[in-house]
């Protein structure tokens, strides 16, 4: 497995999603969340790390399911 949070030419891939407030779409919009997965695609962060980090935060929110290669 690789960090990768860009496509061709280093340009991020933009990604639709609809946000529903009061369902699980909902945490897609979360800055925390988002700022712990681009601290691990930007900085020396391992994937234990993020992992523990998400589960921290996010407490019965998190699912490790969620994080598991396709």
């Amino acid at each position: 497995m690789s960090k990768c949070a860009a496509s061709n030419d280093d340009a991020p891939i933009m990604k639709c999603i609809r946000i529903d407030d009061g369902n699980q779409t909902a945490l897609l919009a979360d800055k925390c969340a988002w700022a712990i997965l681009e601290q691990f695609l930007t900085m020396d962060m391992t994937y234990t790390q993020m992992e523990e980090a998400l589960s921290s935060y996010l407490g019965n929110q998190y699912s490790p399911n969620d994080w598991k290669e396709s």
